[in-house]
């Protein structure tokens, strides 16, 4: 029982959200083409294709950034005692974005198990953060711990060998 209200939440959720964009973006005149949204890792991710991307991305992806941020706060009124974590993407923009960051954190694990001295990410938002937590979780990583530090936009994530060698 309790796992068939949890998949009917995450339904309405998911509905909700792509109801959300969907209407927000004809609003601020934006066209689109589709919108699908899913839920993986506790995370609610939207993508929407676009003939308009780079608007809706602008430099660095602050567009993007603020379309989210407003989304959110939209989800927030209707879940409003549930921490609900939404991934807003166009045109696979921040999953290239992530994908570029698993190579270079792939090298920097590969250096940690050659050299087994930590390694530190460069700056990052708190999704790709967490994101590379989760993908560190795979076996193929048994051997490196990863762990966040620093403050605001200077937090980090570092990676460094696991001794996972019981002793007697």
């Amino acid at each position: 029982m309790f796992s068939q209200i949890q998949m009917d939440k995450s339904a309405e959720k998911i509905s909700l959200v792509k109801d959300l964009v969907s209407k927000l973006l004809e609003k601020i005149g934006i066209e689109f083409s589709k919108v699908v949204v899913e839920e993986k890792f506790d995370t609610i991710f939207a993508s929407v294709e676009s003939s308009e991307a780079a608007l809706l991305i602008g430099v660095q992806g602050k567009n993007l950034d603020a379309l989210q941020n407003v989304l959110k706060s939209m989800l927030f009124k209707h879940f409003p005692d549930e921490k609900v974590f939404l991934v807003v993407d166009v045109e696979q923009f921040r999953k290239k974005r992530f994908d570029r960051m698993l190579e270079i954190a792939k090298e920097k694990a590969q250096a940690v198990r050659e050299t087994r001295i930590a390694q530190v990410m460069p700056p990052m938002s708190p999704f790709m953060r967490r994101m590379l937590h989760i993908e560190f979780q795979n076996p193929e990583f048994a051997d490196i711990e990863t762990s966040s530090a620093g403050e605001g936009t200077d937090r980090r994530v570092h990676l460094s060998f696991r001794n996972n060698d019981l002793e007697d």
